[in-house]
């Protein structure tokens, strides 16, 4: 009997400590360790945190559904979103390469989760990739940037 008891006892105290899973305490801070864990770092101090990013890719497939551009500052007068080739190979996650993928466009992103890309302004160097597929299908490939290349070259800074 005094062996059943043991039993139960370890049980009891696995069970108990291993309800609290997490080793953070705080709910909030547990959501505030995985933004961290989730900022995207172009280089140069150039970090996009999870609320940047998905400003970039709402406001890129915003603009793709409702079938507008936003023409950016300069000469050139770039409209976004527009087409990204990938001619570098950088885009490379599963979902993102599949079958029936019509192309990819990409759109400008900021460090801050505020900013909106309007017409006249700056792009800036990093952009959102964006993939398209049938019946407006939208996939959220990763970030890009400028930054530290030549030659209008893009790195992938991560998704």
């Amino acid at each position: 009997m005094h062996f059943v008891n043991s039993l139960y006892a370890i049980a009891l105290a696995f069970a108990t400590t291993s309800i609290n899973a997490s080793p953070i305490a705080n709910q909030a801070d547990e959501f505030a360790t995985l933004d961290k864990r989730a900022v995207i770092d172009c280089g140069e101090s150039y970090r996009f945190t999870t609320a940047a990013q998905e400003k970039g890719y709402n406001d890129a497939i915003a603009h793709l559904d409702a079938g507008t551009t936003v023409k950016a500052a300069g000469a050139a007068g770039t409209e976004y979103p527009h087409y990204y080739g990938d001619s570098q190979g950088l885009i490379t996650t599963s979902a993102c390469t599949g079958a029936g993928l019509i192309d990819y466009r990409e759109y400008p992103v900021f460090v801050t989760d505020t900013t909106t890309f309007v017409a006249g302004m700056q792009a800036g160097q990093e952009r959102v990739v964006i993939a398209r597929f049938p019946n407006r299908v939208r996939v959220k490939c990763g970030i890009i940037s400028h930054r530290g290349q030549t030659g209008g070259n893009f790195k992938f800074c991560g998704i």
